[in-house]
């Protein structure tokens, strides 16, 4: 028998079936549509859902911000006023829980008083405002006056390592982000006293690339015990347990365009091709859920406008969601409210984080974890 009547009589219904078999064999396939029906609505659904969604409290422009510029950080304090860290000029523009202004403080400059290139800011637990400078390699600690109309110097916390992004825990000492001696975290008291460092470099890398490649961003959660990390140039994210420094999580974002780096030793170099680049331009855990926001910066689309892409990781199911485009970039803040930047018309927004309804189903344990 030819292999193609082979094959057709497995395949093909019998003539011989009778009218009854016919029926059981319509039923089955019946069945095998409704059940495929069923699984690509449910699929579809889960990916239409939001985990995490925008409650719109107030907006403003950024000119009646005298200007605001590039937008680094923000932070709040308990009285509800919103420091935001303005890299362009630089400097702390104040503004109250509705986003009016109250008042600005900083220059360019390497006195008292005065920023290079801030990168991160923060509250401490008595109220004070707390700014990394990565070029003075400092942290400048300021009081609030005036009902938050001004800011005055307190103390200098000098740091001996370019520091690129740090947090304040409940104990009032910081959580610093930069290499130094192998280790890329560092915690850090108000007396400028290294206390225990945590982290291990890439020791594939030369010093130089390790260095390069510790430019990125962290962010703390101290109720669960966290603190995400990510460099600015590659997929990699991670999260350490605040208390032992141990890793607790390690994946890659999809998609993304990294930066190639060349490591040569004693030379590095990087280069983003034709095509652009991604930047990690924000992070933070909300609930159970870890976000990663990414500026993409396409030389072959039109250069004058970024992508942002916004990822979220749901820590009960194991699972990311699906990638959501032009979404704003999001800076959180305390109260589960965030600070959202739409570049294009020039607008800041104060919103609420609230979990959607999306609900993400378990998979198996990521062998990398």
């Amino acid at each position: 028998m030819p292999v193609g009547a082979r094959l057709r009589s497995v395949t093909t219904p019998s003539t011989r079936c009778s009218p009854r078999g016919w029926i059981r064999h319509l039923r089955s396939i019946v069945v095998v549509v409704l059940l495929t029906c069923y699984c690509t609505s449910v699929a579809t659904g889960l990916y239409a859902q939001q985990v995490i969604r925008l409650e719109r409290i107030t907006e403003t422009t950024s000119d009646r911000l005298r200007e605001l510029g590039v937008v680094v950080e923000a932070a709040a304090d308990p009285q509800g006023r919103i420091f935001i860290l303005d890299r362009t000029g630089p400097r702390i523009v104040i503004a109250d829980g509705r986003l009016r202004l109250l008042g600005y403080f900083g220059r360019r400059g390497s006195g008292p008083g005065e920023f290079r290139e801030p990168v991160s800011i923060g509250i401490l637990a008595d109220g004070r405002v707390a700014v990394l400078d990565r070029a003075l390699r400092r942290v400048t600690l300021l009081a609030v006056r005036d009902g938050g109309r001004s800011l005055q110097v307190q103390h200098t916390v000098s740091l001996r390592i370019a520091s690129e992004s740090m947090c304040l825990l409940t104990d009032n000492k910081l959580l610093v982000y930069g290499f130094s001696a192998g280790k890329r975290l560092h915690v850090v008291d108000l007396d400028a006293r290294r206390l225990r460092s945590f982290a291990p470099a890439d020791s594939k890398l030369s010093p130089m690339a390790q260095e390069l490649m510790a430019q990125g961003r962290i962010a703390c959660d101290e109720l669960h015990d966290e603190v995400l990390v990510s460099s600015r140039f590659v997929a990699v994210v991670e999260a350490f347990r605040i208390s032992t420094g141990e890793r607790s999580w390690v994946d890659t974002l999809r998609p993304f365009r990294a930066i190639v780096v060349s490591d040569r030793g004693a030379k590095v170099s990087i280069s983003s091709g034709r095509a652009g680049f991604s930047l990690i331009s924000s992070l933070f855990r909300f609930n159970d859920y870890r976000v990663f926001q990414t500026v993409y910066g396409s030389r072959l689309d039109n250069p004058e406008v970024d992508t942002v892409v916004s990822y979220v990781y749901s820590t009960r199911a194991r699972i990311w969601m699906p990638p959501e485009f032009h979404a704003p970039v999001l800076f959180p803040l305390k109260g589960a409210r965030a600070l959202a930047v739409e570049d294009e018309r020039a607008e800041i927004q104060l919103n609420r984080l609230i979990v959607g309804n999306g609900r993400a189903e378990a998979r198996p344990p990521n062998p990398r974890e």
